[in-house]
């Protein structure tokens, strides 16, 4: 009596064209979502900002000039600009 039992219970075999769509479905999800998360992480990730003093003097070897855009009455936004070597 187990015997019938055990037979009517099996799963049907799966194709390796529905592993495939399977494993294919699997890696697209993954691969969808560690984009998300890496674009919504990517400023963590890549800049790791530190305020800098008022009164710091920036050093470089070409020259630049250095802007300070007012962005509201106590902030401002710090800018620095490169120009060419001259040759």
């Amino acid at each position: 009596m187990t015997s019938s039992i055990n037979q009517t219970i099996r799963k049907p075999k799966t194709s390796s064209r529905q592993r495939w769509i399977r494993s294919a479905k699997l890696f697209i999800l993954i691969y969808c979502t560690v984009g998300i998360a890496l674009y919504y992480l990517q400023e963590k990730i890549l800049f790791h900002p530190q305020p800098l003093n008022s009164n710091h003097v920036f050093r470089f070897e070409g020259p630049f000039q250095e802007l300070n855009i007012p962005f509201n009455k106590t902030d401002t936004v710090n800018m620095i600009q490169f120009f060419p070597k001259d040759s």
